[in-house]
């Protein structure tokens, strides 16, 4: 909780660069997840700074990250990988995303 209110005071603020780097420690956080991502986002919006991450390659985006797959509890995660793996193709290794870089730093 005490990062969300530091981002939320920096991005407040106009401390975009530091509310991206508060938001980017929340992303692993599943109820923090989304607001974070939209931190990092409109902070760069609000710096006219959108062109770093139009430049990347996220074909990515659209295929099945297999160690995903790992996060989810085991009582859900047979039936949530099969319908999945049937929707989207798998990724190839090295994993593409390992090496993006979400926020121009």
């Amino acid at each position: 909780m005490l990062r969300r209110v530091l981002m939320r005071r920096a991005y407040n603020a106009g401390r975009y660069e530091q509310a991206r780097y508060h938001a980017r420690l929340l992303l692993g956080k599943q109820k923090e997840a989304e607001l974070a991502r939209s931190v990092i986002v409109r902070s760069y919006w609000n710096e006219q700074a959108l062109a770093a991450l139009v430049e990347q390659d996220f074909s990515w985006w659209a295929k099945v990250y297999p160690p995903g797959f790992d996060l989810l509890p085991a009582r859900w995660r047979e039936p949530i990988e099969t319908k999945v793996r049937n929707l989207l193709p798998v990724m190839p290794q090295p994993y593409a995303l390992h090496d993006v870089n979400h926020f121009g730093e």
